[in-house]
């Protein structure tokens, strides 16, 4: 555990130059997670159609804006298209790419 001139702990709370919370990983809820409430989709229900490329973990990092690969992104917009039937595109389940 490291500690900063000010005694404070340098571990739990990663910061950029400036001092701010470093959220480069975290993006925000995104509208893959209101897409899903909206069909009643669980992060089980996209898992299983492509049981050896997702996981839940994934699934539920992309719902939550935690960075994902771009090529991870692709494998949940895959799934949910699928799931749903619909032709949905990379924008109207992230807003951002990985």
């Amino acid at each position: 555990m490291g500690v900063d001139a000010d005694g404070k702990d340098t571990e739990s709370t990663r910061s950029d130059v400036s001092g701010a919370p470093d959220s480069s990983f975290d993006k925000g809820l995104q509208p893959l997670d209101r897409l899903m409430r909206e069909h009643g989709l669980g992060n089980h229900d996209v898992v299983k159609v492509m049981p050896r490329n997702l996981t839940h973990k994934m699934v539920q990092k992309g719902r939550t804006g935690r960075r994902l690969t771009p090529k991870v992104q692709q494998r949940l917009l895959e799934a949910v298209r699928q799931v749903t039937g619909a032709s949905w595109e990379w924008g109207d389940l992230f807003n951002y790419r990985g």
